[in-house]
């Protein structure tokens, strides 16, 4: 039996590398493409009788063409997947962020996507899979560009999944999103919160595409932001500063602040809270958990809730709604 053969494009680095990794120590046959020909050169030492190498640059014209000769020289291509793009914050609009952003994540997300499914389709079939973000289910302010080439992204693996229907190819399709990933991609000066160890997300990526999901979420925390944000007005959200830099407390302060004292749910509903931004991210999501328990159990009376206080804070949160979800909402972080 031959083996199963992958290319997988920003194999140098970051999750490229370890899904490389990955399919390489199961047996594939790997074909390994980015610009830094060192870093390649180092997987093919490493299996010298799997891997091939291949250097190129999804924002040149001749990328494409480059990812067909080497699935060529491969004897084919079972499974392609996209590891490559790039994000910054840019809260000031830098257009060289932004462009460099749009190229990268667009023009050459869409070249490299486009030339595997034209291969895929005139050889059989196959499977595509992208690394996308969770940062495409909602605009996020502090990162307009990446957020925007995300949903970008997601809605055009979505599309090519129909138009692969509707010619009848047996090409087959998977959306993965991680959340904050620790790789280099994140190596700014800015500090994230829920990090994910990459060799983990990666065994994720991997069972998803054995799997087949057409689209995956990385990990449950993500899976619970995400379906939270998706549920929030527009009206809202673009009222929410949602960003990384968020004022820490320590847990006796945040103790404190939510079990200060009993209150009944009933007239807090419909009033503004300040207090809520002044909580970290964790704390935020550990304020929801109980939440959570308090409704299940519908012990509503003996739940402790955050005072209603304008000295805390010199902005205003979000309205507390019937289940008191899209408060944590405005202090979760903004996600890659």
């Amino acid at each position: 039996m031959s083996k199963r053969k992958a290319i997988v494009v920003g194999a140098s680095s970051g999750m490229g590398r370890e899904v490389a990794l990955l399919l390489l120590a199961d047996g594939w046959q790997v074909g390994v493409a980015a610009r830094r020909a060192d870093l390649l050169q180092e997987i093919c030492d490493q299996y010298p009788l799997q891997a091939t190498m291949a250097v190129l640059d999804i924002c040149d014209c001749s990328a494409g063409k480059k990812l067909a000769n080497l699935a060529d020289e491969m004897g084919g291509m079972d499974l392609y997947f996209h590891a490559s793009g790039i994000g910054k914050q840019n809260p000031n609009l830098s257009p060289e962020i932004n462009l460099r952003t749009a190229v990268t994540n667009v023009d050459g997300f869409t070249r490299m996507i486009d030339a595997a499914f034209a291969y895929m389709a005139a050889h059989g079939g196959g499977h595509i899979a992208a690394l996308t973000s969770i940062a495409g289910t909602k605009g996020l302010g502090v990162a307009a560009a990446y957020s925007a080439s995300k949903a970008y992204q997601n809605v055009y693996l979505q599309a090519l999944e129909q138009l692969a229907n509707i010619r009848r190819l047996p090409i087959r399709f998977t959306d993965v999103r991680p959340g904050f990933v620790a790789t280099a991609l994140l190596s700014d000066q800015h500090t994230y919160p829920m990090l994910m160890d990459p060799k983990r997300v990666a065994k994720s990526i991997v069972k998803a595409i054995k799997c087949r999901k057409h689209t995956v979420v990385i990990d449950w925390r993500y899976r619970l932001l995400t379906a939270l944000w998706r549920r929030i007005p527009k009206a809202l959200w673009r009222h929410l500063k949602i960003k990384n830099e968020l004022l820490r407390v320590n847990r006796a302060r945040f103790h404190a602040l939510i079990y200060a004292k009993p209150l009944n749910l009933r007239p807090l509903m419909g009033a503004k809270l300040t207090v809520l931004q002044q909580i970290n991210c964790r704390g935020a999501v550990w304020w929801l958990y109980n939440l959570k328990a308090a409704l299940m159990a519908s012990t509503w009376s003996s739940f402790s809730h955050v005072k209603s206080s304008t000295s805390r804070s010199n902005s205003l949160c979000s309205y507390l709604e019937a289940k008191c979800l899209v408060t944590t909402l405005g202090v979760l972080p903004m996600c890659p």
